[in-house]
Protein backbone atom coordinates (compact mmCIF):
# COMPACT_ATOMS: atom_id res chain seq x y z
CA UNK A 1 0.00 0.00 0.00
CA UNK A 2 2.84 2.42 0.75
CA UNK A 3 4.18 1.81 -2.75
CA UNK A 4 0.82 2.85 -4.24
CA UNK A 5 0.82 6.14 -2.31
CA UNK A 6 4.33 6.94 -3.54
CA UNK A 7 3.44 5.96 -7.10
CA UNK A 8 0.47 8.38 -7.19
CA UNK A 9 2.59 11.21 -5.84
CA UNK A 10 5.32 10.48 -8.38
CA UNK A 11 2.78 10.56 -11.22
CA UNK A 12 1.49 13.99 -10.14
CA UNK A 13 5.03 15.34 -9.92
CA UNK A 14 5.97 13.82 -13.29
CA UNK A 15 3.04 15.55 -15.01
CA UNK A 16 3.97 18.87 -13.39
CA UNK A 17 7.54 18.59 -14.64
CA UNK A 18 6.50 17.39 -18.12
CA UNK A 19 4.33 20.47 -18.65
CA UNK A 20 6.64 22.91 -16.81
CA UNK A 21 4.04 23.70 -14.14
CA UNK A 22 5.55 25.36 -11.09
CA UNK A 23 4.26 25.60 -7.55
CA UNK A 24 2.80 23.05 -5.19
CA UNK A 25 2.00 19.57 -6.42
CA UNK A 26 -0.53 17.46 -4.53
CA UNK A 27 -1.84 13.95 -5.01
CA UNK A 28 -5.15 13.10 -3.35
CA UNK A 29 -6.44 9.55 -3.01
CA UNK A 30 -9.95 8.80 -1.82
CA UNK A 31 -12.27 5.88 -2.47
CA UNK A 32 -14.35 7.69 -5.10
CA UNK A 33 -14.14 11.46 -4.72
CA UNK A 34 -10.54 12.39 -5.60
CA UNK A 35 -11.60 14.85 -8.31
CA UNK A 36 -14.19 16.50 -6.07
CA UNK A 37 -11.68 16.79 -3.24
CA UNK A 38 -9.05 18.27 -5.59
CA UNK A 39 -11.54 20.90 -6.79
CA UNK A 40 -12.55 21.72 -3.20
CA UNK A 41 -8.92 22.23 -2.20
CA UNK A 42 -8.27 24.34 -5.32
CA UNK A 43 -11.31 26.52 -4.60
CA UNK A 44 -10.19 27.03 -0.99
CA UNK A 45 -6.65 28.06 -2.04
CA UNK A 46 -8.04 30.62 -4.51
CA UNK A 47 -10.58 31.89 -1.96
CA UNK A 48 -7.84 32.28 0.69
CA UNK A 49 -5.65 34.21 -1.77
CA UNK A 50 -2.89 31.59 -1.81
CA UNK A 51 -3.13 31.15 -5.59
CA UNK A 52 -4.56 32.94 -8.60
CA UNK A 53 -4.61 29.99 -10.99
CA UNK A 54 -4.83 26.29 -10.17
CA UNK A 55 -4.91 23.22 -12.37
CA UNK A 56 -7.01 20.55 -10.65
CA UNK A 57 -8.67 17.33 -11.72
CA UNK A 58 -9.03 13.70 -10.93
CA UNK A 59 -9.65 10.23 -12.19
CA UNK A 60 -9.72 6.76 -10.76
CA UNK A 61 -9.90 3.26 -12.18
CA UNK A 62 -10.86 0.10 -10.35
CA UNK A 63 -8.28 -2.23 -11.92
CA UNK A 64 -7.50 -4.55 -9.02
CA UNK A 65 -9.81 -7.55 -8.74
CA UNK A 66 -9.40 -7.60 -4.96
CA UNK A 67 -10.48 -3.96 -4.63
CA UNK A 68 -13.41 -4.46 -7.01
CA UNK A 69 -14.61 -7.56 -5.14
CA UNK A 70 -14.25 -5.77 -1.80
CA UNK A 71 -16.36 -2.82 -2.95
CA UNK A 72 -18.98 -5.19 -4.42
CA UNK A 73 -19.17 -7.09 -1.12
CA UNK A 74 -19.73 -3.79 0.70
CA UNK A 75 -22.52 -2.92 -1.72
CA UNK A 76 -20.66 0.18 -2.85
Amino acid sequence: EEFDKNRYSAAAEYLSRQYHISGGCYSITTACASGTQALRMAYQKIKDGESKIILAGGCDAMISEIDLIGFCMLGA
